[in-house]
């Protein structure tokens, strides 16, 4: 619709969840150690957004040294969700902590999540999207359903999307072509 339309052009933050979103699986070795298994197909959208005068945020519930080797690689931070409702004084509100941080309202950030524990963020939040494979009340909630799965590709067909939405695809697409990455 048109309101979704000019809510996903005010966008100037994408805050995304990690697992079943950023990763798709999530295994670990005998010695307990975490592997997690990202598409790569995500890593160009998410520096163009960068490139192009957003910012991409991953948050978790939960740390990872896989997930923050990943964000390293990608250039973008990554947060726990405790770490971005941790002040100095205690505890403050994860949202506000991101408004906070990057300077951003509510309505000019797109979140893209799978499962409850994304609700309260996609209710508060201008934009929304989900992977194919979300939980049912989260896909009942959001704007964009990806007909790709979490971690194959959701992530990148949301950037495409708003890039197009933003009037911006076809200069991000420049970026690569003209070899700035």
């Amino acid at each position: 619709t048109k309101e979704v339309q000019e809510r996903w052009r005010s966008v100037k933050l994408v805050l995304c969840d990690v697992d079943g979103v950023l990763a798709s699986r999530i295994r670990l070795d005998v010695d307990g150690r975490e592997i997690k298994v990202f598409c790569e197909k995500d890593a160009p959208r998410i520096k163009a957004i960068g490139q192009l005068g957003m910012r991409f945020v991953a948050i978790s519930g939960r740390d990872s040294g896989a997930t923050r080797s990943r964000c390293r690689e990608l250039g973008i931070e990554f947060f726990t969700r405790r770490e971005l409702a941790t002040d100095h004084t205690g505890r403050i509100d994860p949202l506000l902590a991101v408004q906070q941080r990057y300077g951003v309202e509510p309505q000019e950030i797109l979140y893209i999540g799978d499962d409850w524990a994304d609700l309260a963020w996609m209710q508060e939040v201008g934009a929304t999207a989900v992977p194919a494979d979300a939980v049912k009340e989260c896909l009942e909630t959001a704007d964009f359903i990806s007909t790709l799965t979490g971690g194959n590709g959701a992530v990148s067909e949301t950037l495409c999307r708003l890039l197009a939405i933003k009037g911006l695809y076809d200069e991000a697409i420049a970026l690569f072509a003209n070899k700035r990455f």
